[in-house]
């Protein structure tokens, strides 16, 4: 028997929660089934009613919301489409199920440049085919932004992935056409038919390359086979009824007409040519009543989304212009750009643009304003404010320096040092700071920025000190006196933190901060309950403040209720202002800890994309990347941020180890020995430099490098650690023994006792259970570790151990995915159905978008009898992991068991075609004998 699955895979995740609990009932599974039958005889209506009803009883049904994205896609309803998709994308689909299609739906609407910047529509990560795909709908995305160049280069690259397909070539016709480069339009459509000569969409590219060259009898022919092969293909319906009407051919261009309005009610282009068709005749009711049709379908859709589709926009205004609506027809026909007027205000209005967000405009009406008034301490200071939250310091200590340079003020130098805290120059802020209040020890302002910062600084004594100074000032001060509350916190003294919050609020019952600090006392004292008591009445009161939704958050996580801390991040979120970064920092940390990393990689980015300059916002961004698999994209912030820390050796080596992760070995070994040069001593860098040249393959530079750690650390596990990366990678098993053991001997961590138990698992079975039997014994609370044991024996078929040592496992830690679902992977083995059941679901609740937590609870329920509520749920399984050939197994034997033999083969021959990670494929194979 092969592993149990990793946690690294169980908690593989998508967007958005949805609750935990069993698959889907019967009853939408049924009606699913019908949809899905309906769909495929092309009865679009009818599917998309049945889907509406599979979501109304379970909106939770991920293979209904793809199936209804499909089918709004045929029903010309690209946002409805859209709308499925995205959420078909959060509730766990896998990008490669819906990417092309949310595309698609994302072009028909005119939203071009939104799909090429949508992060759900990028190319990487998807299997070849669909990468083609996607290339080509970003081609004519592009095209339609004006850029032919650029498209014919993606067509050029998705030929490159399928040089055979006819679809490439198809897709080169309309961007010639649109360059008016008509032979190698008719030459691209050619080559299509060429390669795919029953390929209806071939043939009408072919046909519209003719049909733009006058060659009119050879387009209608290419229209002829294109409807012949698919007598539903709107695009050569219409264009060949335009043949028709213009050769005077009435009677032939109503039949295609007819064919337009059953097929495609929602299309205008019928109706227009019916109202041509009806003028021609002299009948203007009829023709009156066609155009109005246009105008009634043209008029409710955004006339962005019609901006790429001049087609139509030409349609909306002649039918508006048939019907004597000039106006109406006006925005059909032109462009209009709307103005954003600004309006220059003083000091206060400045202030407001700054806490609005427009921070450029607020700068510039100060320098206006200073103009005027060269001597407004209160403008430069605030001017220098301006600049700092535009991640401008060193322009705002500037602006500072050389106004004490004039006047050697207090306030001024006050401000400078907030200015260079701003920037993280502790010292020099320091520095300043204390000569601020020397200079001015009654300016309360500068008293209480240098207490805040030496509790930055974790100089507790000297903060304390400060505090009772500022409080000497104003002993009956509420604000001061939480000040004092906090200083004494931070040396430890909570008593008297809590006795100084406490005064704080007798004295003013509304001083929300200090009911904050009386919270976050009880969280550190693990009274959750009063702390969330506190913190929902603060909550209450400004529902819009981020203080305590951030901390509602954290200590709803410490009391184990993981959904209601992600419910109040959502909310901090929303609240939050376009500076504030910390809300989608904490969710995105949140999402990563329970698994829920491609919801976390999309938290990042739209928050990534808000502060590109931001190291504090690229570093996480890049992590969540690499927690998805995404090395390549993790490259570039990871770039971004060494530039912005390319003085700090603490940093770079954080940058230069996530590079080491993203095998970006160029950028991580110069980031690292930027590092190296700035703190030569750093035994992390090094071992980091030594990693890179194992990686990279240069043996003999890693072995200088391990050699050189070892001898100068060593008692440091981390570089014998790197001599055993080395004895590996040499195939050298007793030595990478020999190395891990003396890593353990000289600094034994959980590090050290996990990598000794993996050693001792593959190379030295006979002595991997009195190891961990004696690492146990000593480090009864280590959970990986006991987890770690209990894959093996559940690996080793040694099933009861495995069992108890699982249940260990979760004691120490019961939010732990992983454990449970290997837990009940345990108990089927067992043939415990019953109790499996109840572990799967638990991990389904802690990481409730993962496919491997839903396989296991679908495998569950069949061997629990309940076949066709695993069917529901394997169904939706595979569209979040569609690669996945033991969900593909698993479904398998679930159609046969229901009796569905030929679709039980179907999803076994897809499994064993490609078997990577197909655990239980010998079982598999023996089962592909059954059906035969």
């Amino acid at each position: 028997m092969k592993p149990a699955h990793s946690a690294a895979l169980l908690l593989s995740t998508c967007l958005l929660f949805i609750p935990p609990g069993m698959a889907q009932n019967s009853k939408s599974s049924q009606l699913y089934e019908d949809a899905l039958r309906r769909f495929h005889s092309k009865d679009v209506a009818g599917s998309i009613i049945q889907l509406k009803n599979v979501l109304q009883a379970d909106r939770n049904h991920l293979p209904a919301l793809l199936l209804l994205g499909k089918a709004s896609l045929e029903d010309s309803n690209p946002g409805a489409a859209e709308a499925a998709f995205d959420e078909a994308l959060k509730r766990g689909a896998s990008r490669s199920e819906v990417s092309v299609l949310l595309a698609r739906a994302l072009v028909e609407q005119g939203k071009q440049a939104l799909m090429l910047d949508d992060p759900r529509c990028r190319v990487e990560g998807l299997p070849v085919r669909s990468q083609a795909e996607l290339l080509l709908v970003r081609a004519a995305a592009t095209s339609d932004l004006g850029n032919e160049r650029g498209a014919l280069e993606l067509i050029r690259q998705a030929r490159g992935l399928t040089p055979q397909s006819a679809d490439t070539w198809a897709a080169e016709v309309p961007i010639r056409i649109r360059g008016r480069q008509v032979v190698p339009a008719i030459d691209a459509g050619r080559q299509a038919v060429k390669l795919e000569p029953d390929s209806a969409g071939a043939h009408y590219q072919l046909g519209a390359a003719l049909h733009v060259g006058g060659r009119l009898d050879e387009a209608l022919a290419a229209y002829d086979r294109a409807i012949q092969l698919s007598p539903g293909h709107l695009e050569a319906l219409i264009a060949r009824a335009g043949i028709y009407f213009d050769r005077q051919q009435p009677a032939k261009a109503a039949a295609d007409i007819k064919t337009l309005r059953q097929r495609f009610p929602k299309d205008p282009r019928a109706d227009y040519l019916s109202g041509l068709i009806a003028a021609n005749e002299g009948n203007q009711t009829d023709s009156q009543a066609s155009m109005r049709r246009v105008v009634e379908l043209l008029d409710p859709l955004p006339i962005e989304s019609l901006r790429f589709r001049p087609q139509l926009l030409i349609l909306g205004g002649l039918a508006h212009h048939a019907l004597g609506e000039r106006e109406k027809a006006l925005p059909y026909l032109e462009q209009v750009v709307k103005l954003q007027p600004s309006n220059p205000a003083a000091k206060a209005m400045a202030q407001v643009l700054f806490e609005l967000g427009q921070t450029e405009n607020g700068i510039r009406l100060l320098e206006n304003y200073l103009q005027g008034n060269p001597n407004d301490l209160q403008a430069i200071s605030l001017l220098a404010v301006g600049h700092s939250d535009s991640g401008r310091q060193s322009k705002s200590v500037q602006i500072l320096s050389r106004a004490l340079e004039v006047r050697d003020d207090p306030q001024l130098r006050g401000a400078l040092g907030r200015s260079l805290l701003r920037a993280g120059q502790f010292e020099a802020a320091q520095l300043e700071l204390e000569q601020a209040v020397k200079r001015a020890p009654a300016h309360l302002g500068n008293g209480v920025a240098l207490t805040m910062l030496y509790l930055r600084t974790q100089q507790a004594g000297k903060a304390l000190a400060s505090a009772k100074r500022v409080l000497a000032m104003a002993p009956d001060s509420p604000p001061h006196i939480h000040l004092m509350g906090i200083a004494q916190a931070a040396a430890k003294d909570l008593s008297g933190a809590r006795a100084s919050f406490q005064r704080a609020l007798k004295l003013n019952p509304h001083l929300v901060e200090a009911e904050f600090s009386l919270a976050k006392l009880d969280a550190a004292e693990r009274h959750f309950p009063a702390a969330l008591g506190r913190l929902q009445r603060l909550h209450d009161g400004d529902p819009k403040a981020i203080e305590p939704l951030l901390l509602l958050a954290e200590v709803s996580e410490a009391a184990g209720r993981a959904e209601d801390a992600a419910k109040w991040l959502e909310r901090a979120v929303s609240a939050a202002g376009a500076r504030e970064t910390r809300p989608a920092l904490a969710l995105t940390g949140l999402q990563l800890r329970r698994g829920m990393t491609s919801q976390a990689v999309q938290t990042a980015k739209t928050l990534a994309a808000m502060h590109p300059d931001d190291s504090q916002v690229l570093l996480p961004y890049a992590r969540t990347l690499l927690a998805n698999g995404e090395r390549n994209a993790a490259k570039a912030p990871l770039v971004a941020a060494g530039r912005k820390l390319n003085s700090d050796p603490d940093m770079l080596g954080v940058i230069g180890a996530l590079q080491v992760d993203a095998e970006d070995y160029t950028n991580a070994r110069y980031t690292l020995q930027k590092a190296h040069e700035l703190a030569p001593n750093s035994l992390r860098t090094q071992v980091l430099l030594g990693t890179i040249e194992l990686r990279s393959g240069d043996l003999a530079a890693a072995e200088r490098w391990a050699q050189k750690v070892v001898k100068a650390f060593p008692k440091e596990a981390a570089a014998h650690l790197l001599a055993a990366d080395l004895a590996t990678a040499k195939k050298d098993a007793p030595g990478a023994g020999t190395a891990i053991r003396r890593a353990h001997e000289a600094a034994p961590s959980p590090v050290t006792a996990h990598r000794l138990l993996s050693h001792l698992a593959h190379h030295e079975p006979a002595g991997v259970g009195t190891f961990a039997t004696s690492w146990l014994k000593a480090n009864p609370n280590d959970a990986e570790f006991t987890k770690l044991w209990a894959d093996h024996l559940l690996a080793t078929e040694q099933f009861a151990a495995a069992k108890s040592t699982y249940e260990r496992a979760l004691r120490i830690q019961p939010s732990d995915p992983a454990g449970w679902n290997n837990l009940a992977l345990t108990l089927i083995r067992l043939k415990d159905p019953k109790g499996a059941l109840q572990a799967a679901a638990r991990a389904r609740s802690l990481a409730p978008t993962s496919p491997i937590a839903l396989d296991t609870q679908a495998w569950a329920l069949l061997h629990d009898g309940q076949a066709e509520a695993a069917l529901a749920a394997l169904r939706e399984a595979l569209i979040r992991a569609p690669d996945h050939a033991q969900i593909r197994y698993h479904l398998a034997v679930t159609l046969a068991k229901l009796g569905r033999h030929a679709e039980a083969r179907t999803e076994l021959t897809a499994a064993l075609a490609n078997p990577a990670g197909l655990e239980s494929e010998k079982e598999a194979r023996e089962f592909a004998r059954t059906l035969k």
